[in-house]
């Protein structure tokens, strides 16, 4: 099982499903084009917000709770303190070169480690571009498969994290038992 990064998708349609998942923490739901990921939101506690939120971002998509069913089932076992391989294609297409190694290097920080804003900058061979990740990192519209939670500052603090709060980000980080200051 594998996160595939698509950076130039090459779509024929501009067709888009979205799924809804119930979880231990609410309900996620996501988005889908032609196979491919391309959104996700974090748990919220009723199914009417999870649907409001893919709704505003794309008014036209159509529910289709039988998609990436390997992606739905991760999910739950995610949720569940389990910790999981996602498998699924991920369209990257929406950042630049420089942001497409972060997110590359962000995929593999695996489940239960941190690592700094800085340190995933010199993976992506930008030394001293800590803040132009973490501008990355709040734009990533698929949080969890590409855990942009566990992204932190460099003396250990919980940074703020766009997909709702730094209290969010804590409990991911509890969940995955990863150490935190």
């Amino acid at each position: 099982m594998a996160i595939k990064l698509i950076t130039k998708p090459d779509y024929a349609t501009d067709e888009i499903h979205y799924a809804l998942v119930e979880t231990a923490w609410g309900y996620i739901a996501f988005c889908v084009r032609e196979g491919m990921l391309i959104r996700l939101v974090i748990p919220v506690a009723k199914k009417s917000s999870a649907i409001k939120a893919i709704r505003r971002e794309y008014p036209a998509a159509q529910r289709n709770d039988n998609i990436l069913r390997g992606l739905q089932k991760a999910l739950v076992a995610y949720f569940e303190g389990k910790p999981v391989d996602f498998d699924a294609a991920v369209d990257i297409s929406w950042a630049g070169a420089f942001g497409r190694r972060v997110l590359a290097g962000c995929v593999k920080i695996p489940w239960g480690k941190t690592l700094s804003y800085g340190r995933l900058a010199q993976l992506a061979g930008s030394s001293g571009a800590g803040r132009a990740v973490g501008m990355i990192m709040r734009r990533n519209p698929t949080p969890i498969v590409i855990p942009c939670h566990r992204v932190i500052g460099a003396d250990g603090s919980l940074v703020g994290y766009s997909q709702g709060g730094v209290e969010i980000k804590r409990r991911l980080l509890e969940l995955e038992e990863c150490y935190i200051r």
